[in-house]
């Protein structure tokens, strides 16, 4: 099933685009559970290593890891042979999970990271050596864990969710933010990024538009106040009398009071 959802994955790619399409890498796999792992590596204990075409693995990995290597390989066997195209491959992995899995096998090292996670999930966290923010303290250990490869921070960002409590700078929270500290929080993260004593390849903002999606394709339709997930946006979908129209988030909540008289 997995190979299938890659082959239709790469073939819309390549539908859409008459060229090499212009793409960084194919990520396969998001943050997978702490249980997802732990249950795969105790089923398939005798899973250690893969030997594909393209990667290859030590004899140390675990279950999931040899899984993540098998994968990779596929999308790569699967775009040269369809497509005589040979991607950069990934996997993203955050904070939750870091010590659970390992892919120095992958042209890339992909890491989602938030600011507001660090003190939560690592409150021994070194500050960072430029900023002195646990951010940036985060990001140079992520990135000496594989100082060989490129690091790329897939995911960054700040919610400005009003259902969470407000906990301002320097690490921001998990909403709770205002539009103002969600433009400098981001900007911090990104300086911290680039400051940081490595170099690391570039970084992603989560999101450019809000996540409705998060619940599924009926519910993407409405945006929820309550879910927090749903404010990581930089740009607000407004309905028109057509469609939807994307405008910045400032200028739709302007627009929003104008119509509301709020």
């Amino acid at each position: 099933q997995t190979r299938e959802y890659i082959r239709t994955v790469i073939d819309r790619i390549h539908g859409v685009y008459s060229e090499t399409p212009p793409l960084l890498g194919y990520l396969v796999g998001n943050e997978l559970s702490e249980s997802s792992i732990r249950n795969t590596d105790q089923v398939h204990p005798d899973m250690t290593q893969y030997r594909g075409s393209y990667i290859q693995t030590d004899s140390s990995r675990s279950a999931t890891e040899s899984f993540i290597a098998e994968m990779a390989d596929y999308v790569i066997e699967y775009s040269i042979v369809a497509y005589n195209y040979r991607p950069l491959v990934s996997y993203t992995n955050d904070i939750r999970t870091f010590d659970d899995l390992r892919t120095p096998f992958l042209d890339f090292q992909s890491q989602n990271a938030y600011s507001y996670a660090v003190p939560y999930y690592r409150p021994g966290q070194t500050p960072g050596s430029k900023t002195g923010t646990l951010f940036q303290g985060w990001v140079e250990t992520l990135k000496a864990a594989f100082p060989e490869q490129p690091l790329v921070i897939t995911e960054t960002g700040l919610s400005v969710s009003p259902e969470a409590p407000h906990i301002g700078p320097p690490n921001y929270g998990y909403g709770g933010n205002t539009e103002q500290e969600q433009s400098n929080g981001i900007l911090q993260n990104l300086n911290d990024i680039e400051t940081a004593q490595q170099p690391v390849a570039g970084a992603i903002i989560h999101e450019y538009l809000d996540a409705w999606w998060k619940s599924g394709l009926e519910d993407s339709y409405v945006h929820e106040p309550e879910d927090i997930e749903e404010w990581f946006g930089l740009v607000a979908l407004e309905p028109s009398s057509d469609w939807y129209v994307t405008i910045p988030r400032q200028a739709y909540y302007a627009v929003q009071s104008k119509w509301t008289g709020n």
